[in-house]
C-alpha cells in the first residue's frame, strides 16, 4: 500500500522490521522502488535478496528487468535475461513482457521482436509492449501492422495505450487517413476521452497539420494533464501560432496546472519568430516571477529566442521590466567584458540597465552606469538615457537632484521628463518643484489636463486649498477636463482599448465576468 502511494520510506521501515521476509515482500519492495523512479535502489534490493539465499520468482525478475529499462542499463538487462533463463523463467510471459520492453528501449528491436514471437499466450501487455517498441524505434509500419494483427486475432481488445502508440506511429509517418480510421474505432470503444489516447490522437492530427482536429481531440479529453496541455501548446507553437499558444497556456494556468520546462520551451520556441519578441518577453517575465528561469533547457531556449531578436538588448530589457537588476547588471557586465572582442553594448543596452536600476531603486548603481557610459563605451547620453536618470532620482524621492539634473542637461527637457518629475512630486507632496514642473508642462502644451490634475492633487494633499480652488477655476475657464483612464491590449494583431466603466466593447460582459472571478 505504501509503495503504491509513493511513501517508500514508510514501506522500507515496515519491510526492515519484518521478522521474516518472504519472496512476496521482496518483490513488493523491488516493484515499489521501480514504480517510484528509484531504480538504483530496486536493483540494490534485488542483489541483496539473491545474497540472502532466496531465489527470485517471475514477478521479482519482471520487476527488476523493467527497472533496467528505466535505468537504460542494458548490459545488466542482458545479464538478467540469462539469469531468468537459468532460473527456468525464460519462457514465462511476465518475464518475457518485461524483456520486450527492455530490448525495445535498448535499440535491440530485433531481439524484442524475437522474444515477442516466442510468447505463447500473448496478453494486452505483450501486444502493447511490442506495438510501442516498434513505434518508438522508427518501425512505425510494423507497429501499425501489429496493431491490426492484434485486432484480427480477436483475443484482445485494444486499450488506450495501444491506441496511443498507434496514433504516435501514424503521426510520425503522416498517415492521416489510417489515423482517422483508428480514431473512429477509438471513438466506438469510448477510449478517445482517456488522457493517453486523447493526447496521442491530438498530437497525431497536429503532426499531420490538422490543427482544428487536434484542438477538437484535445478538448474531448476528460481531464487533460500537463503532458496533454504541453502537446497541444507545442502543436500551436510549432505552427507559429504564438497568440493561440499563449491563450492555451493562460487557459491551462487558469485551471490550476503549473507549467514545466517543456511548456515554456514550447512557448519560447514559438516566440523566436521575428514578430513575436513582445510575447517572448512576457513569457520571460513570467519565468522570472515563478523561478523557472534557472532551468538549463529553459535558459537555452531564452538565449535562442533573444539571439534571433538581437537578443542581448531584449534580454536586458526583459529583466528591467521585471525589476531584476542583478540579472540585468550581470548580463550587461558580461557584455562589457566582450568589448575587447569587438562586441560593444549600444545605447539600447544602457537604457535597459538604467531602467532596471530605476525599477528596483538602485540609485547609485544607475548614476554610476550613466556617468561611465561615454568614456567607457563611447556612448553619448541621449534624451532617453537622461529620462531614465530623472525617473531613477524621482522614484527615490531625490527631487531636488532630479530638478538640478534637468537644469544641467545639454538639451531642452521634453514633456515626458517634466511629467516624470511632477508625478514624483505628487507622491512626495512637494509643492514647490511640482508647481515648477506643471508650469513647464503647460508651457509646452497648455491643454495638457494631466498637469492640472496632478498639481491639483498636490495642492489638496498638502493643504494648499486656496491654490487648489484657483487652479480648479482656471481649469473650468480654460475648458480643460480630466479624461478617463485607458488601458489597452493587443490580441491577434488587433489593438483593444478599454476605458474606465466602459461597456462599449462587444465582449465587455465576458470581460467583467472574468474580472469578478479573478477578484
Amino acid at each position: 500500500m505504501y509503495g503504491k502511494c509513493g511513501f517508500m520510506e514508510e514501506a522500507r521501515k515496515l519491510f526492515e522490521e519484518m521478522p521474516e521476509i518472504n519472496i512476496v515482500s521482496w518483490t513488493s519492495m523491488i516493484s515499489g522502488f521501480s514504480q517510484n523512479c528509484r531504480e538504483n535502489e530496486a536493483v540494490d534490493l534485488y542483489v541483496r535478496m539473491l545474497r540472502s539465499g532466496l531465489a527470485p520468482d517471475q514477478f521479482a525478475l519482471g520487476s527488476v528487468v523493467r527497472t533496467c529499462a528505466g535505468l537504460l542499463n542494458f548490459l545488466l538487462g542482458r545479464q538478467l535475461h540469462g539469469h531468468a533463463v537459468k532460473s527456468g523463467y525464460g519462457s514465462d510471459r511476465i518475464v518475457q513482457n518485461a524483456l520486450v520492453t527492455m530490448y525495445s528501449r535498448a535499440d535491440s528491436i530485433d531481439d524484442a521482436s524475437l522474444i515477442f514471437q516466442r510468447i505463447l499466450d500473448k496478453d494486452l501487455i505483450s501486444w502493447g509492449s511490442m506495438i510501442a517498441g516498434f513505434a518508438q524505434q522508427g518501425c512505425e509500419l510494423n507497429s501499425l501492422y501489429l496493431f491490426k494483427e492484434m485486432i484480427n486475432s480477436g483475443g484482445c481488445s485494444p486499450n488506450e495505450f495501444h491506441f496511443g502508440s498507434a496514433f504516435s506511429a501514424c503521426g510520425n509517418i503522416n498517415q492521416l487517413e489510417f489515423g482517422q480510421q483508428l480514431h473512429g474505432l477509438c471513438f466506438k470503444l469510448r477510449l478517445d476521452t482517456e488522457a493517453f489516447a486523447g493526447c496521442s490522437l491530438s498530437d497525431m492530427y497536429a503532426r499531420c497539420r490538422n490543427l482544428y482536429s487536434a484542438k477538437k481531440a484535445f478538448y474531448q479529453i476528460d481531464m487533460p494533464d500537463l503532458v496533454s496541455w504541453n502537446s497541444i501548446i507545442g502543436a500551436y507553437s510549432n505552427a507559429g501560432l504564438v497568440d493561440e499558444a499563449i491563450v492555451l497556456f493562460l487557459e491551462m494556468r487558469w485551471l490550476g496546472l503549473k507549467p514545466d520546462d517543456i511548456t515554456v520551451r514550447c512557448l519560447l520556441c514559438a516566440c523566436s519568430d521575428y514578430s513575436s519578441l513582445y510575447q517572448g518577453q512576457l513569457v520571460h517575465s513570467y519565468l522570472l516571477k515563478v523561478g523557472l528561469d534557472a532551468d538549463v533547457s529553459v535558459c537555452n531556449a531564452l538565449l535562442s529566442m533573444y539571439t534571433r531578436h538581437n537578443g542581448r538588448n531584449g534580454l536586458i530589457d526583459a529583466y528591467a521590466k521585471c525589476g531584476s537588476l542583478d540579472d540585468a547588471r550581470k548580463l550587461f557586465e558580461m557584455m562589457a567584458i566582450t568589448v575587447i572582442l569587438g562586441i560593444n553594448p549600444n545605447h539600447v543596452t544602457l537604457v535597459g540597465v538604467l531602467t532596471a536600476c530605476s525599477r528596483v531603486g538602485f540609485v547609485n548603481e544607475g548614476l554610476y552606469y550613466y556617468n561611465i557610459m561615454e568614456h567607457e563605451y563611447g556612448i553619448v547620453p541621449t534624451k532617453e538615457h537622461s529620462s531614465c536618470v530623472i525617473d531613477l532620482l524621482a522614484r527615490a524621492g531625490r527631487l531636488d537632484e532630479a530638478a538640478k539634473f534637468i537644469d544641467q542637461m545639454p538639451f531642452e527637457p521634453d514633456i515626458v521628463m517634466w511629467k516624470t518629475l511632477l508625478a514624483a512630486c505628487r507622491v512626495r507632496n512637494n509643492v514647490e518643484i511640482g508647481k515648477r514642473a506643471a508650469e513647464a508642462i503647460l508651457k509646452i502644451d497648455p491643454s495638457d489636463s494631466a498637469a492640472y490634475v496632478l498639481l491639483c492633487s498636490i495642492y489638496a494633499s498638502s493643504g494648499h486649498w486656496d491654490e487648489f480652488a484657483m487652479l480648479k477655476k482656471l481649469m473650468k475657464s480654460s475648458g480643460v477636463r480630466k479624461f478617463p483612464g485607458k488601458s489597452w491590449i493587443k490580441v491577434n494583431g488587433e489593438l483593444r482599448v478599454f476605458i474606465v466603466e466602459d461597456r462599449s466593447q462587444p465582449e465587455s460582459e465576458n470581460v467583467y465576468t472574468m474580472l469578478e472571478l479573478l477578484g
